[in-house]
């Protein structure tokens, strides 16, 4: 007893002060904290630490907790919702682009696979996505990407996409050392070959209230995935009966096919009417790409943006004269729907006949090798050999309730070679897009290609390689009607080794 409770004294301290930038914050994460009653060991008091800072830093990241300036928020996307990080909105603004089937809930203890259907949509900030709002989540977000207002089901308001750099920490069972979770993912095995890895959870919930009367679907307010197990399988214990008003605490469980178990608390509020959620008006100050420039043009470096159909027609004349040389454009998407984009055509024309660098890009959910090969010739036949100044880029960044596309991590950085195999075939290279946050905890390819890193601050701290650092979905420039994504490409990739970039000598 002595030694649970020294550990929980460590546990408020360490919580305490990660959280000493919100008063509010703090005191309902230490609240959480100290009510776990069930901590006995060094490893599950680790792991609850662990847990509470990590909801703490996604809330935070993810606009649910404000930052003293929000032009610094690592969030991204600017426009197009819950699909893209870097072009707009998955951004993730929120943690919830619902739609399709729904798993089927189960009893106590009985498992429930995570078999919801569906797609997450592009449009974000220009498209609400559907479904029904029938409950609030209020706490363990870490999807900073999927926007969607009155998502089914979820109320957690965010912002941007998903750039996050919080750090978490796991630990093996008995192992007194701590290893980040881009190390951990890479799919831990002990010394017989067998995997020991833990599911990931992205999304833990943490708090969740719902309607009286309304069915409960445990699957749809987490996201989880796991290092090599396609199909990993929730159980929820507790009970989950919604039709009385009250809360209740239900244990939920994630379990890979090798055994390996995360587990946590999840508060259930069950209430008779569900509390407003506030439409906060978007207050970040836009950013002028005069000021862009003058902070990130340096002899090594060009200054562009990236664009897609939410842009509208650009005047490349107009960007160009104001200092862009370079610009990515959506080449397609494919999310349920397999969609070349409405001005791809038209922003490639304009952008070469202006004199600017040009790129394309892939945004993707695809889950399947044989569908994505069969995505990549068409997209071969639509550029035909066209010159392109950069590789072709891979995004794929849907991680709301990301079990729905029976992908593990391995699986998920498989399909990452067969995009770059492919585009090879058809005379490009191929370059992985992604949020710090995701390139740190799922993309063990990130050293095997060109990376175009996402984080939305005034400087990126992405300590692999990288060589193209989308700073901002809240741009303003001339030619380019409402916001747009800003970019720096760094021409001596040796600058942005180890976290070295340009920005970082001012102390920013």
């Amino acid at each position: 007893m002595k030694n649970k409770k020294i550990l929980l004294l460590l546990s408020v301290m360490m919580l305490s002060t990660s959280c000493s930038n919100n008063a509010a914050k703090n005191e309902e994460a230490t609240t959480a904290l100290t009510n776990k009653a069930e901590v006995t060991t060094i490893s599950e008091a680790t792991t609850v630490i662990e847990n509470s800072l990590a909801s703490y830093e996604a809330a935070k990241e993810d606009g649910q907790i404000p930052s003293e300036n929000p032009s610094d928020k690592e969030v991204k996307g600017s426009g197009e919702g819950a699909e893209e990080a870097d072009k707009s909105g998955d951004g993730e603004a929120l943690n919830a682009d619902v739609e399709g089937d729904d798993a089927k809930n189960g009893i106590d203890g009985e498992a429930l696979n995570a078999d919801a259907e569906g797609t997450d949509k592009e449009e974000s900030d220009k498209e609400d996505a559907e479904g029904t709002n029938d409950g609030k989540v209020e706490e363990g977000s870490t999807d900073a990407k999927e926007q969607g207002n009155g998502s089914e089901g979820v109320g957690v308001e965010a912002s941007g996409k998903e750039g996050r750099e919080a750090e978490t920490t796991a630990k093996t069972d008995g192992s007194n050392e701590k290893t980040s979770t881009s190390d951990k993912n890479k799919g831990e095995e002990a010394a017989d070959g067998k995997d020991v890895t833990k599911p990931l959870i992205l999304n833990n919930a943490g708090t969740i209230t719902i309607q009286t009367g309304s069915e409960f679907n445990p699957d749809k307010y987490i996201s989880y995935i796991d290092d090599k197990d396609p199909n990993p399988v929730l159980t929820v214990k507790g009970d989950k009966d919604t039709s009385v008003a009250g809360s209740k605490t239900l244990k939920f469980a994630v379990e890979d096919n090798a055994g390996n178990v995360s587990s946590w608390d999840v508060t259930l509020n069950v209430v008779d009417e569900l509390p407003e959620i506030a439409q906060n008006p978007d207050t970040r100050k836009r950013i002028d790409f005069a000021d862009f420039k003058a902070e990130n043009k340096k002899e090594n470096t060009l200054v562009g943006i990236d664009v897609s159909k939410w842009q509208g027609e650009i005047n490349f004349d107009k960007v160009k004269a104001e200092g862009v040389e370079f610009v990515l454009m959506r080449l397609c998407r494919y999310d349920g729907e397999f969609v070349k984009d409405d001005y791809f055509e038209r922003n490639y024309k304009e952008a070469k006949k202006a004199g600017l660098q040009v790129g394309a890009y892939f945004y993707t959910t695809d889950n399947d090798e044989e569908k994505l090969r069969s995505h990549m010739k068409w997209i071969g036949e639509q550029l035909d050999g066209r010159e392109l100044d950069f590789p072709l880029v891979f995004d794929w960044e849907s991680w709301n309730r990301v079990q729905r596309y029976h992908l593990s991590i391995e699986g998920l950085n498989h399909l990452m070679d067969v995009f770059a195999e492919e585009a090879e075939s058809f005379g490009y290279d191929a370059m992985l897009y992604g949020s710090k946050y995701y390139l740190d905890i799922i993309w063990g390819r990130r050293n095997d290609y060109p990376v175009w890193v996402a984080q939305y601050k005034s400087y990126t701290d992405y300590e692999g390689d990288y060589e193209i650092w989308q700073s901002t979905n809240i741009g303003r420039i001339n030619g380019i009607v409402g916001d747009v994504d800003f970019d720096v490409w760094y021409l001596d990739a040796a600058e942005t080794d180890g976290a070295e970039n340009v920005n970082s000598e001012n102390g920013n």
